[in-house]
């Protein structure tokens, strides 16, 4: 998670009452106690502190006017919950008994919950690691008998407070939306969820399982974790269609796509700002992204959402253009020895940034199979993949696939290594081309058509 500053004005919009939370200390090991506060996923505005031992507890005091989403990390324990202005929570654990002895009283305490009041979805998947095409309906099936069962029990013992209440239950539908996702992958993989969706070939419960994936709820726009996964969500299914050609892959094309699917009003407000955001930190068509803002945050808007999105093109002004020079790095291969960009002048470099969970990294390697083999043994054209994963599952990834090139990883620094931050990466896979001088010669490469790939490859030796 990364933590921007804002302009004032929207920092401002959330400054006002206060809140306190108290967390006991006299069962807690721990001198300290991380705490991340989102205030608004859409527009970056997070904050993220550390609170020390004073006392007989860890005292955290905030001042804003609208709920915050907080999460509590202490050593291995972890605590989610929603703070509102005016709320005094107490909270009380024994580090070793989490689950056992967590309790919260006082205005808003019902808003928090240990994050093992129900299994996360990575836990859920590893019941099912022979999900397939034979069974992926009693799959679905039992999931979603699941998600019913958490939903209602949440339910029952929140607070009535509305955005509370949608806070939670948008995290628990991110979650099982997640968990749907990964079950299609596994036994459709590389397919799009809209392709599934009209497939009339395949099971009902399928069809419904990915129809349902692209039908975003407006009613959890004010839950962060559910802004990120309808945000991926997008991104994951526009990068599969182009990739299997449904999509023409212009900036146009996909911000219509975008706007097809997300309902008017106050989530497709938040969606679009990360969205936004992304393609100006990639250097992407900036007329159709400043079209965009026009048309959907007007001048005459003055919300947060509105000043952040056009105030964008003033933040980043594209950060590469062609013929600038790309940013040097140096990242270990799979002998562990070190590569540096700069030792590989007189060459064209292709940079592919993936890790192993990213569909379409997977879909991408797929497509670029064909191309690959036509410069295989060419001296001057290089493709390079760039995992963030760590060392255990990239290495793994590499065994149990075939992609051909040289690859190189961050070193167990995931996307906090600073090479992400020098290129701009937002979302996966990112691509570039780099000449033969280090400098770049495309910041957005035709992926989406792979004859246009090689034109700009073919160009660049002098063919």
């Amino acid at each position: 998670m990364k933590f921007f500053l804002l302009p004032a004005i929207l920092l401002a919009a959330f400054s006002s009452r206060s809140a306190t939370l108290f967390i006991k200390g006299d069962h807690i090991a721990s001198d300290s106690i991380q705490v991340f506060i989102t205030l608004d996923e859409a527009t970056s505005l997070r904050d993220k502190k550390v609170i020390v031992r004073t006392g007989t507890g860890f005292l955290l005091h905030t001042q804003y006017a609208e709920p915050c989403w907080i999460s509590l990390r202490e050593g291995n324990n972890f605590i989610q919950g929603l703070l509102s202005p005016s709320d005094s929570v107490t909270i009380d654990f024994r580090s070793a008994s989490i689950a056992s002895s967590f309790s919260a009283s006082g205005r808003g305490a019902c808003n928090y919950f240990p994050r093992i009041a129900w299994p996360s979805g990575s836990q859920i998947l590893k019941k099912y690691p022979d999900v397939d095409v034979n069974n992926i309906t009693l799959v679905l099936q039992a999931v979603d008998s699941l998600h019913r069962h958490y939903r209602d029990s949440l339910q029952a013992v929140l607070c009535t407070d509305i955005p509370g209440r949608y806070q939670w239950l948008g995290l628990l539908t991110t979650e099982f939306n997640w968990l749907s996702r990964r079950l299609l992958g596994r036994a459709y993989p590389d397919q799009a969820l809209s392709i599934l969706a009209k497939n009339d070939r395949l099971p009902v419960a399928v069809r419904q399982a990915a129809k349902k994936l692209l039908l975003f709820d407006q009613e959890y726009f004010v839950s962060p974790p559910y802004i990120n996964d309808v945000y991926y969500t997008l991104l994951q299914e526009y990068m599969i269609l182009k990739l299997k050609y449904q999509a023409d892959g212009t900036a146009s094309n996909k911000y219509q796509f975008y706007l097809d699917h997300l309902p008017s009003g106050p989530l497709r407000d938040r969606v679009l700002c990360l969205l936004l955001e992304t393609d100006f930190k990639s250097a992407a068509d900036t007329d159709v992204l400043n079209n965009i803002i026009e048309k959907c945050y007007p001048a005459g808007r003055t919300d947060i959402y509105a000043v952040f999105a056009r105030h964008l093109p003033q933040q980043y002004n594209r950060q590469y253009r062609k013929g600038e020079l790309a940013p040097d790095f140096v990242l270990t291969d799979t002998a562990g020895r070190p590569v540096q960009l700069a030792d590989l002048r007189g060459k064209v470099l292709i940079l592919d940034f993936w890790y192993e969970a990213c569909v379409p990294c997977h879909s991408l390697f797929e497509a670029m199979k064909p191309l690959k083999r036509k410069f295989a043994g060419r001296s001057d054209v290089l493709f390079i993949n760039i995992s963030i994963d760590k060392t255990a599952v990239w290495q793994a990834a590499l065994r149990k696939r075939t992609i051909e090139g040289l690859h190189l990883y961050t070193g167990n620094q995931g996307d906090s290594h600073p090479v992400l931050t020098a290129y701009g990466v937002q979302s996966y896979p990112t691509v570039f081309i780099i000449d033969q001088q280090g400098r770049f010669h495309s910041v957005s490469p035709p992926v989406g058509n792979m004859t246009a790939f090689e034109r700009e490859i073919k160009a660049l030796v002098g063919e």
